[in-house]
């Protein structure tokens, strides 16, 4: 199943995917390797609260707007909805006394500003050449198009082999039942396989929102393995429940 931490991230990833105009400021800064340190927030009592000095600009964002105020040392800050430039060369002051496993200064700056607001925090590492989100107790590092590409087509591949194996359960299954001897570790076994596919599925479409446009195709192919994944599952869910009430009556 999939928990808060992945949901988390799979929203950000929505909103920051390849194409999008936020995107394509990212990459132009990593591109420079000028490095950058960006505060995602409409709060204006977290911004009092660690935001210190900076110039107030208020203007409307644009990659190359983003790209240029990243030539200078402090962190930007932008709205919510990424469409408003607010600050720029400004000191983000966390609480140091919230504890973090980076080493950087510009991630660990990052890491206990999340942790301290809940918002996201965007960190551009200039000698690592990495994006590194953070979002809460959240972290996630963007991969480059190309690794992610690659990630995802093996994670399909693999994702055949389990459907495979799980159709051969399912028809051993179907076969127990028609003669009437299926066990309750028959079920449990298939529901497995299931489950075991659909965590595929989760981790490839977490690598689809990041892709986005550059993976349509497979977007609505898993959509589809989606859906008939849960319909089965549904099915031999209480396919279970039946076979537990059976055996306590026996």
């Amino acid at each position: 199943m999939r928990n808060k931490e992945e949901d988390n991230i799979t929203e950000i990833l929505k909103t920051i995917a390849p194409g999008t105009p936020i995107r394509h400021g990212l990459e132009n800064i990593l591109r420079a390797k000028t490095g950058a340190l960006l505060l995602i927030t409409d709060s204006k009592e977290i911004v009092q609260e660690v935001v210190d000095g900076g110039f107030f600009i208020n203007e409307d964002y644009t990659p190359s707007k983003l790209y240029e105020l990243a030539k200078m040392d402090g962190a930007i800050i932008l709205s919510g909805d990424f469409k408003k430039i607010l600050f720029a060369n400004a000191q983000l002051i966390p609480s140091h006394e919230i504890q973090t496993v980076e080493t950087g200064t510009r991630h660990r700056t990052a890491e206990r500003t999340a942790k301290q607001t809940g918002e996201l925090v965007i960190s551009i590492s200039q000698r690592r050449n990495i994006i590194t989100i953070f979002k809460g107790n959240d972290r996630y590092i963007l991969e480059e198009t190309d690794i992610v590409l690659s990630k995802a087509n093996q994670a399909i591949q693999t994702l055949e082999k389990y459907k495979k194996v799980f159709d051969n359960k399912l028809n051993i299954l179907n076969e127990y039942e028609f003669n009437d001897i299926v066990t309750l570790d028959n079920v449990l076994t298939a529901i497995q396989r299931a489950e075991m596919v659909m965590n595929i599925v989760d981790e490839i479409q977490k690598e689809i929102y990041e892709l986005r446009r550059r993976w349509k195709a497979c977007k609505y192919a898993i959509r589809r393995i989606n859906r008939w994944l849960r319909k089965r599952r549904n099915t031999y869910n209480k396919r279970l429940h039946c076979t537990r009430k059976e055996k306590k009556y026996r």
